[in-house]
């Protein structure tokens, strides 16, 4: 049997959603719906939500992968052998916060210097470009959330012959 109404806190555990989320989105969605019997507070004042309200409180953007991707372009020039030990390096100096490193050395056409496309899992990024910098020197970067990894990793192959090396803890 389905309930009729719902609390924050129980579409909250039932859509995976911090209670603070759910009622900051009852209040906005309280001035937009004209129905009062849909979205009210009881008598003790906690909000009480009609069911058919419940699809209005699933997220939106879903990120459906842990990682995230980051390229970097050293300013100096290294081979791939040092960019290899540099990635080492930084996985080791990073192993707090970093869980994982997946990672494949382009050469750039342009001024054919290589630099280095990954996609990582870490629990705080500021950290790892500290850690990236720290060994590298100055660096040209770029950090984005990977919303297709299959995509990022036919693009971080698109010399077909790059394989992608994985560092993990």
């Amino acid at each position: 049997m389905q309930k009729e109404y719902y609390s924050t806190s129980e579409i909250s555990n039932l859509l995976n959603l911090s209670v603070r989320h759910v009622r900051r989105l009852v209040t906005k969605k309280e001035k937009e719906i004209k129905n009062k019997y849909l979205i009210h507070k009881d008598k003790n004042g906690d909000w009480r939500i009609h069911e058919l309200l419940t699809s209005h409180f699933t997220p939106k953007n879903i990120l459906k992968s842990k990682y995230y991707a980051f390229s970097f372009d050293p300013i100096s020039s290294y081979s791939e052998d040092e960019l290899h030990e540099i990635m080492k390096y930084i996985m080791n100096s990073s192993h707090e916060f970093v869980s994982e490193i997946n990672y494949v050395i382009h050469q750039k056409n342009k001024n054919q210097l290589n630099h280095v496309h990954m996609y990582l899992k870490s629990s705080n990024r500021n950290k790892f470009i500290s850690t990236v910098r720290e060994a590298l020197g100055e660096i040209s970067y770029k950090q984005n959330a990977i919303f297709d990894l299959d995509g990022w990793k036919g693009y971080m192959n698109k010399d077909n012959n790059n394989n992608i090396t994985t560092l993990t803890n």
